[in-house]
């Protein structure tokens, strides 16, 4: 199914324009790398109501061999597509997504500990992490099972294609983000689980209904809900009373 376009659509060039506006603003990291010759292709099919598919995948590949996150790319279309006043955009983000996987390289990273799907941290940085709160002995007079806990995101749904999961991770990664700030400790643990570390505090629960909301409408701002377990699954871990036994414990959650 192609995009749908409520009412006109600027003309070409006005529409690059906005896109590019609302891209830099909101999703683009560095402004001198966001123009592709890609960019024209989609723009004027969106513009001329041609089939956008094919476009949207070769802008896919062109980010993905520039080195850009699926979530930035993800991010970008999305401004274009909110510009245009599109819908039914599933189709685009499945075909930019596909595009995407088939273009891409290794990003690259200062510290190596940043999953490439998702933007967030990965699960073995999330280890050392919590692994730190435990002191380097293990021995911390205070326990940090009553000063910290894990929640647990569990959005997984069976039979999802590789450019559903990348679609997904890069929603929920932008939904955590927005949800806890980028500076929180938090990492996937594969096949739709994801972990962020927390102080307890009297707030824990409601943040859980809070990001629940949040990933419901996130996933439904970018068409991914279909692929998302409705509702989400969270809940907290209570962290153990040793070390190892918190290794333990996230090597079970992840999958």
């Amino acid at each position: 199914m192609e995009i749908l376009v409520q009412g006109a659509v600027p003309p070409t060039g006005a529409l690059r324009e906005q896109w590019r506006e609302a891209s830099l603003q909101t999703a683009w990291l560095h402004e001198d790398d966001w123009y592709h010759p890609a960019v024209d292709a989609v723009v004027e099919a969106l513009a001329d109501g041609t089939p956008t598919l094919r476009a949207c995948e070769r802008l896919g590949l062109a980010r993905a061999s520039s080195g850009c996150g699926i979530g930035e790319t993800i991010d970008d279309l999305m401004c274009l597509l909110g510009s245009a006043s599109a819908s039914d955009v599933g189709a685009a983000l499945r075909a930019l997504c596909s595009g995407w996987a088939d273009g891409q390289v290794p990003p690259p990273s200062v510290d190596g500990c940043t999953d490439p799907e998702t933007g967030l941290r990965t699960a073995d940085y999330l280890v050392a992490r919590v692994a730190e709160l435990y002191g380097s002995t293990g021995d911390l007079p205070a326990d940090p099972g009553t000063s910290h806990a894990l929640i647990v995101v569990d959005v997984s749904l069976d039979r999802v294609s590789p450019w559903e999961r990348m679609a997904r991770s890069a929603s929920m990664g932008r939904t955590l983000v927005d949800a806890f700030g980028p500076s929180h400790p938090m990492a996937p643990l594969g096949g739709g689980v994801f972990v962020v570390l927390v102080e307890r505090d009297g707030t824990v629960l409601t943040t859980l209904d809070e990001v629940r909301l949040l990933i419901e409408q996130d996933s439904a701002d970018l068409g991914v809900s279909t692929i998302v377990r409705r509702p989400p699954r969270l809940w907290i871990e209570h962290l153990p009373s040793t070390s190892r036994a918190a290794v333990h414990l996230l090597q079970r959650l992840a999958r």
